[in-house]
């Protein structure tokens, strides 16, 4: 399983247009791996919003037919998917002992279908947009509309226009093409908030890993009590009981620690915060729910200089015996261990 960022999908499609030889041989060796079945190089859900911001339709198609002809389609879910069924996994795991968690496998997919874990894909269709300054909130979920169904929504069509729309879609009235984006201003400005708290007590400094891991746990408190009703199971006996540790604050240390991308996003957050001169900006919500899924379940990750650099410090790439490297040299040196 190889991760490449959205920087190697730009740059592969930038290097073939320009003739570039090393570009140009790394994607047909790409394709060629994929075919042999030695490789599966999977799209994720920040793929599809990020190609999207792309405005002008020949360049969405370039990139896009690279992510296909390399792909096939291929897809990792989203990390909230992937959240619920490491929650799942791991509460069967701690009820009986035998059943087995989520495994890399068990995660490929195809399609956006999977990728958005629904079945219209990228689309969710909404009573109203939020304004573009998140003052005012999106509107309630609405039904689809009544020709929706009659689209083939199983061919290659439907998965070109989920990757790569339509310049008349994507500039129609009332279709807003980067809702993920305008949410993560929030989220931007919930870092920016803690920065600050981190910058002026230094109690929060020393701290700031246990809050992290108490927001992932928080985070999970909805999916943690449904899988615990379906099974009959009381879920504060995790946490009280002495089965993950020794006194409360430690299991809880335990259980997050057992869903590997709810760690590996605490994990990156808190590297991410370490460095208090350097700034949160809107997309790092985006990297980082990506590399959350790719860095625990791909074998190769392969993304820009700054997250190689962060995904090793915080010990991921060892924790989960992933290769992670930035550039073309870091594919190139996959390839060759391949052929």
């Amino acid at each position: 399983m190889v991760y490449l960022d959205m920087n190697v999908w730009v740059s592969i499609t930038r290097g073939c247009a320009q003739g570039d030889e090393r570009w140009t041989a790394l994607r047909s060796a790409l394709e060629e791996t994929v075919s042999r079945g030695q490789v599966v190089v999977p799209l994720s859900v920040a793929h599809y919003l990020e190609l999207w911001h792309r405005r002008d339709q020949r360049s969405r198609e370039q990139v896009g037919a690279v992510m296909r002809d390399v792909s096939g389609y291929a897809t990792i879910p989203s990390p909230y998917a992937v959240r619920r069924r490491e929650v799942r996994a791991l509460i069967a795991h701690l009820a009986d002992g035998f059943s087995p968690l989520l495994s890399m496998n068990a995660l490929v997919g195809h399609g956006a279908v999977h990728a958005f874990d629904s079945p219209h894909g990228r689309f969710r269709f909404v009573e109203s947009l939020a304004s573009r300054d998140g003052v005012v909130r999106e509107g309630p979920a609405v039904p689809a509309p009544d020709n929706w169904n009659a689209l083939d929504r199983s061919g290659p069509r439907w998965e070109w226009l989920q990757l790569v729309g339509t310049q008349l879609i994507l500039e129609s009235e009332g279709v807003e093409r980067s809702p993920e984006h305008r949410y993560g201003t929030q989220h931007v400005q919930d870092e920016l908030q803690l920065r600050e708290r981190l910058v002026a007590d230094p109690e929060v400094r020393d701290r700031l890993w246990d809050l992290l891991v108490t927001d992932e746990l928080n985070s999970l408190l909805d999916e943690i009590s449904e899988v615990c009703n379906e099974m009959d199971i009381d879920p504060r006996g995790f946490f009280f009981s002495g089965i993950l540790g020794r006194t409360p604050p430690e299991s809880v240390h335990a259980f997050v620690a057992g869903l590997p991308s709810a760690f590996a996003w605490a994990a990156l957050r808190y590297w991410k915060h370490r460095d208090l001169t350097h700034p949160w900006e809107q997309h790092d919500w985006t990297d980082i729910s990506a590399l959350s899924v790719a860095v625990p379940y791909c074998d190769v990750v392969i993304t820009e200089r700054r997250w190689a650099h962060m995904i090793k410090a915080t010990r991921l790439a060892e924790r989960h015996r992933t290769k992670v490297g930035h550039g073309i040299a870091a594919l190139e040196s996959l390839l060759l261990t391949l052929s």
